[in-house]
């Protein structure tokens, strides 16, 4: 009799454990949270990063904060101090190429490479698509770089992308309609087209 009470014992015990656990772990198994993250974790590709928000880490020697997930998906992050919004395009961040592969409102999983192109780097001073800076795009076409400028209301910015067409990088223009261009820049209400 005392074998059988000392098992019940054990028995119960174990149970409350178990279902401590469970309590213990209900949000994530609600949400589905921590199982997302999970998988994300174990099946990252190679140059991809989970990064959570207000979180930052060293990326091809540039430093890369998440700073924010909107509900419509887009993401602002930060590149060594160059800020940029990712919806679903590939951007060039500081020499960085960045796509968004996942993000809920918690994290990011981003593909991150650094750009390099026959020996001669697309780079852009402004940090890529910023129309708030005026900006120098130089890269294989533009040795000498090409400058955004103003063309009446419209801004004409230049920033390193990948085109299909010549299959690599380099610098492509972006029409913006501003409500005041001035100097390569606009200063206030944008509209992109």
């Amino acid at each position: 009799m005392n074998i059988k009470k000392e098992f019940m014992i054990v028995f119960g015990i174990l149970l409350l454990l178990i279902f401590i656990g469970f309590i213990g772990n209900i949000k994530e198994l609600i949400t589905g949270e921590a199982s997302t993250i999970g998988i994300i974790t174990n099946e990252l590709e190679d140059n991809e990063y989970l990064l959570y928000v207000n979180e930052g880490q060293w990326i091809e020697e540039k430093f890369v904060k998440l700073l924010s997930v909107s509900e419509s998906g887009e993401i602002i992050i930060d590149v060594s101090n160059n800020i940029a919004s990712i919806s679903d395009k590939i951007i060039i961040n500081n020499g960085l190429q960045i796509r968004k592969s996942a993000a809920n409102e918690n994290f990011a999983v981003l593909e991150i490479i650094k750009v390099k192109q026959d020996g001669i780097e697309c780079k852009d001073s402004d940090g890529g698509y910023n129309i708030v800076v005026k900006g120098n795009c130089v890269d294989d076409y533009y040795e000498m770089g090409v400058e955004d400028f103003c063309d009446g209301e419209y801004l004409k910015e230049y920033s390193c992308k990948y085109d299909d067409y010549v299959e690599k990088f380099h610098c492509m223009k972006d029409i913006v309609k501003c409500n005041q261009c001035i100097d390569g820049r606009c200063l206030s209400n944008i509209k992109a087209y």
